[in-house]
């Protein structure tokens, strides 16, 4: 969960004694499928997501995202404007939009270059996986928030490294607040 789905598949075909160049034809397959299920269906927002975007924009924080999708699976779930028609965020990154996906700080670091961001110590990291937390912390962020309304439970998320903990994203922009 949160890794770059092509080396999902290269590790369970490994695992499985399976060629793992099979991995780009599931991947394909993972993409196509999926694909069709965002435009079916599309994603709606998580408790907490819209309020706590709109509260940072208005004070000036660049907003960026971060997926083990690929750019055209990426490309569906934001052309549906999951956060409404006003919000746009200031970078999207992809996971086959960089060399490492998580949990090396890749897809971070490439959000930073994107939005003009050199110092990791002022950024935020928010995710529902110990890869999104191990990525930020790999970073060098100076928040990194597991959220429990994803595919972890908080529970799961508390092994992994973090400085916060959040059943939603509720309370996000004070987590942010709070952190020296």
């Amino acid at each position: 969960m949160g890794w770059f789905k092509t080396r999902v598949f290269e590790d369970l075909l490994a695992r499985n004694d399976r060629d793992p160049a099979q991995a780009r034809v599931l991947t394909e397959s993972f993409d196509r499928t999926i694909g069709d299920d965002y435009r079916a269906d599309p994603p709606r927002p998580l408790a907490g997501a819209v309020d706590s975007m709109q509260t940072l924009r208005a004070a000036g924080t660049a907003i960026g995202f971060t997926t083990g999708f690929t750019r055209a699976v990426t490309d569906v779930v934001f052309g549906a404007r999951p956060f409404g028609h006003d919000f746009t965020p200031d970078a999207v990154v992809a996971s086959d939009e960089v060399e490492r996906g998580r949990p090396a700080p890749d897809l971070v670091f490439e959000v930073m270059r994107r939005v003009g961001v050199v110092d990791p110590r002022t950024v935020g990291v928010a995710g529902d996986t110990p890869a999104d937390l191990e990525a930020g912390t790999a970073a060098g962020c100076r928040v990194v928030v597991g959220v429990g309304h994803g595919t972890h439970t908080l529970a799961q998320l508390a092994s992994a490294p973090h400085t916060h903990l959040l059943p939603d994203l509720g309370g996000l922009v004070a987590a942010i607040s709070e952190t020296p």
